[in-house]
């Protein structure tokens, strides 16, 4: 008996780390030259990552280095110091790990809640048939890291009356610890796992778990006092949102289900029911439905409150909502009828005939979603080794000061420091900035009297940033150079 039941977890670890080598094959013939980078906060993340090799001091760019909480650019850094391979190499192998690990946790979830091996193979193709997911493991973002935790610190805390030694509990309270300090969202999960254990009277357990998974935090935030510094750049500013946020929430949340094009009424129709589902599968004695219950409950409340009082730059768009997707997924898996002999054949007919067709879309999708990830890999295209514009940012750069639109692309693509040109308003607020005049003369003089270059990119249009319409008004003496991919401000030396 024992010798098969270490059969079966030898079969285990070997079809994990068969199936991270394959993923892993696929994203590299995808991305040969590494991971995508499609985004200013992919981008942030790399930097971090050499900064934290040692390459020079943090660059902040478009960012401040307290925008981002560190725990996903810790854990490449770390993951690149141990194996000694190239950053890019290291991003492939992490991504592709956590694309497994995320399925397996997905799937080890629905086993919890179902003991249905129908069920719990329907809940790993429904995540593994996630474009939004691929998109975010193919690109150089934090929910590679921050997924696997919070699946993995929900699972030991769904099961951890199983162990009466107390490990799964430690362990569930610092994954979800970690989780908090990869992305900001995760500090959800920290009240989510004492709400469970409360409701269950575990108040000791409920106490020490909030205080264990709070150490992580508190840390940092301990580290940024220590520094003189803030823990986050974030103000508390009240941002109310209407009708076309809400509309997002509900046209993310039917994509990551069907991704198809559908009418806001029928998207609405799914959250109403995935709602219900979750209310229907609660239990007071069923540990795992109330974990996803409370997680999705907590992570959706922390998100509205980050719109509404701390960025009005957060969107409820498909990245912010995927983690909230995955924990009503597998709560609407849960709420299923298990497929048996007592279950009328039509019901199991039309349940198998209904996730087929939702199976072979969402497969589709990913298919065609894969293929316009391959021709947008964002700073890592090969365009921008053939970019006049990056051509003129580097010369500029050993000539002196370079102001641009794109200063992630910068230091992505060159791994040189550039300032932001000027804010009309604060992102996160969305409030006027009363220096954003003087901060344009300020430039304005650096261009005349030669300084400094500012450089527009094109198609990299931040709507807080002043445009390149409104920087040439205000500094009409300067040269103006049109280039194919850029417009870039010098010094006139004709002018007086």
């Amino acid at each position: 008996m024992a010798r098969a039941s270490t059969r079966k977890r030898v079969g285990a670890v070997v079809g994990f780390l068969l199936a991270v080598l394959i993923v892993h094959a696929v994203f590299a013939r995808l991305f040969p030259n590494g991971l995508a980078v499609r985004s200013n906060d992919a981008a942030t993340y790399v930097q971090t990552v050499r900064n934290l090799m040692g390459h020079h001091e943090v660059l902040s760019g478009g960012h401040s280095p307290t925008h981002f909480p560190p725990g996903y650019p810790i854990a490449l850094a770390t993951s690149q110091r141990l194996s000694g391979a190239s950053l890019t190499a290291t991003a492939v192998w992490l991504h592709a790990l956590g694309w497994v690990a995320m399925v397996v946790l997905v799937a080890a979830m629905c086993w919890v809640i179902t003991r249905n091996a129908w069920l719990t193979t329907l809940g790993a193709l429904l995540a593994m048939t996630s474009s939004p997911a691929l998109g975010f493991y193919t690109s150089m973002l934090s929910e590679a890291v921050f997924l696997p935790l919070m699946l993995g610190g929900l699972l030991l805390l769904a099961t951890q009356d199983e162990d009466a030694s107390g490990i799964r509990l430690y362990g569930s309270a610092v994954l979800i610890g970690l989780a908090a300090v990869t992305r900001y969202a995760g500090l959800a999960l920290i009240p989510a796992g004492g709400l469970t254990l409360l409701a269950s009277r575990r108040v000791r357990r409920a106490m020490i778990f909030c205080v264990v998974a709070s150490v992580p935090m508190a840390t940092l935030v301990l580290w940024h006092w220590h520094a003189g510094e803030p823990a986050t750049d974030r103000q508390i500013v009240l941002h109310l949102f209407g009708a076309v946020e809400l509309r997002r929430l509900a046209e993310s949340l039917s994509y990551l289900a069907v991704p198809l094009d559908v009418p806001l009424w029928l998207a609405a129709a799914l959250g109403v029911s995935t709602l219900a589902a979750g209310l229907f599968t609660w239990r007071r004695d069923d540990r795992a439905r109330q974990t996803l219950v409370f997680a999705a409950a907590c992570y959706l409340t922390i998100v509205v409150v980050t719109r509404a009082l701390f960025d009005a730059a957060t969107h409820f768009d498909r990245r912010m909502m995927f983690p909230f997707w995955v924990l009503a997924m597998i709560s609407f898996v849960g709420w299923l009828p298990v497929p048996s002999r007592r279950l009328r054949p039509r019901i199991t007919y039309a349940m198998v005939a209904c996730f087929t067709v939702l199976l072979l879309v969402r497969s589709y999708d990913v298919v065609v979603s894969m293929k316009r990830f391959e021709t947008d890999p964002g700073y890592v295209s090969q365009r921008w080794a053939e970019s006049p514009g990056l051509a003129f940012a580097e010369h500029a750069l050993d000539r002196g000061t370079l102001i641009t639109n794109d200063p992630e692309l910068i230091s992505y693509r060159l791994d040189r420091n550039s300032r932001e040109v000027p804010r009309r308003i604060d992102p996160h607020t969305l409030q006027a900035r009363p220096e954003y005049a003087a901060d344009l003369r300020a430039i304005c003089e650096q261009v005349q009297s030669g300084r400094a270059s500012v450089e527009f990119f094109d198609g990299q249009a931040r709507l807080y940033l002043v445009n390149q319409h409104e920087f040439e008004d205000a500094c009409p003496l300067a040269s103006v150079s049109r280039l194919s991919d850029a417009t870039v401000f010098v010094r006139n030396a004709k002018a007086p």
